[in-house]
């Protein structure tokens, strides 16, 4: 089995990526992400390095480090501002 068989290729449409740039741009979206980046944070940082055992450490530590990097790709979708002629 390959990876295109589990992952297999989708393509867009330009309104369906219109769709996603236009909802990942809303104001209240960006905050409900900052607000889940905020939450995972928290929960990595209320782990005590002395309670918890090194291995279960350092897979909280890769799991919310996977978890905010997908949510700062996210918060980083912006529409573009359309370009003004000026004639």
């Amino acid at each position: 089995m390959s990876i295109e068989d589990v992952f297999p290729s989708t393509s867009w449409s330009k309104t369906e990526e219109d769709i996603v740039i236009q909802s990942f741009s809303n104001p209240a979206i960006k905050k409900y992400l900052r607000k889940l980046a905020l939450e995972d944070t928290k929960e990595l940082l209320q782990l005590s390095a002395i309670a918890t055992d090194n291995a279960a450490l350092v897979k909280a530590h890769a799991v919310v480090q996977g978890k905010l990097q997908v949510i700062a790709t996210l918060l980083s979708i912006e529409e573009s501002q359309p370009v003004s002629s000026s004639n």
